[in-house]
C-alpha cells in the first residue's frame, strides 16, 4: 500500500482555532486573525493531509433500526467526556460548528466550503 505524504491537524493547529474562537467571542477581530496567520489559507490541495489511522478490530454491526440524531447537548457532553479526542485515531479534534463559526467570520483565514471542496475548504 502505498504511503500518503502530507500534514495532518496537529494539536497545535488545534490549539490555534481554539485560540481564534477564544478571541472571536473576545469580539476581538484582530487577534483572531493573528492567531490563524500560521494556517491561514491552506487548503488539502495545498498541504495535503495525511490519512488518519485506524482502530484495530472490527466495528458492531447496527441493528438495522432507525435512530435519530443526538441532541446537541448529548453531542457536546460525549465531545467533553472524550476531552476532544477522536476515538478512531486519538487526535484532538474541533467540533464542526466551531470551524464553520471560525470560517462565517473569518472567511478569508479559515475558509470553509459546504462540500468540502479540496481547493477551497480549509484543511483543518
Amino acid at each position: 500500500m502505498a504511503s500518503v505524504r502530507g500534514v495532518h491537524a496537529t494539536d497545535g493547529d488545534v490549539d490555534i482555532v481554539a485560540d481564534a474562537a477564544r478571541a472571536l467571542i473576545a469580539d476581538d477581530d484582530h487577534a483572531a486573525r493573528a492567531a490563524l496567520a500560521p494556517i491561514a489559507g491552506q487548503t488539502i490541495v495545498t498541504h495535503p493531509v495525511v490519512a488518519a489511522s485506524q482502530r484495530p478490530g472490527r466495528y458492531p454491526v447496527g441493528a438495522g433500526v432507525q435512530t435519530r440524531s443526538p441532541s446537541r447537548s448529548v453531542i457536546t457532553a460525549v465531545y467533553r467526556r472524550d476531552r476532544f479526542t477522536c476515538v478512531y485515531c486519538a487526535r484532538r479534534t474541533v467540533v464542526l460548528p466551531v470551524l464553520g463559526l471560525v470560517s462565517e467570520l473569518l472567511p478569508a483565514e479559515f475558509p470553509w466550503h459546504p462540500n468540502w471542496r479540496r481547493d477551497v475548504a480549509h484543511r483543518f
